[in-house]
């Protein structure tokens, strides 16, 4: 993929939780190591380690939003705050890589919808890519409902808490 200095990019953009971490870095050694260029667009919030994975650039978005909170309410803020900053972040590195390098694809984290839209406005090919299990998705479908009933968020319950009683 790499010919005469020449790089084919992908852009990978993962959720800021190890469990999606993880495997969008195990893609891009992947891809790597059939000739593509990694670039890991990625939060400040809980970073990945750049220093574990040498042969990749890492762009830094700013994220824009307290870290504190669930995990759904910290998706909401990076989807809600996000989208401008990465997508200023992007085409600045495109344009510093012009004109004998291109964006061959962008491949985000299922939970950050607002990428696709970054893809399209800067006519980049998108994938949406999804770390989730089939037993999580299942459960995570239940959620509206159980929310509808009221039944989530627990009234009364600390993250942190642990109760004794039985």
């Amino acid at each position: 993929m790499q010919k005469q200095g020449r790089h084919n990019w992908v852009v990978l953009v993962p959720c800021p939780f190890q469990g999606h971490i993880t495997p969008m870095l195990q893609l891009g050694h992947a891809l790597h190591s059939k000739g593509f260029s990694i670039v890991v667009a990625h939060t400040k919030f809980n970073s990945p380690n750049s220093s574990n994975n040498p042969d990749f650039v890492f762009l830094p978005i700013p994220d824009n939003f307290s870290h504190h909170g669930n995990p759904f309410e910290i998706i909401s803020a990076l989807n809600a705050n996000s989208k401008e900053p990465f997508k200023e972040c992007l085409a600045q590195f495109m344009e510093k890589h012009k004109p004998d390098d291109r964006v061959s694809c962008l491949i985000s984290d299922i939970a950050l919808n607002f990428l696709d839209d970054v893809a399209k406005d800067l006519n980049v090919q998108s994938i949406a890519l999804c770390t989730n299990n089939a037993s999580f998705n299942l459960a995570l479908s239940g959620i509206p409902r159980l929310h509808a009933q009221g039944l989530i968020p627990v009234q009364g319950f600390s993250a942190g808490a642990s109760s004794t009683q039985v």
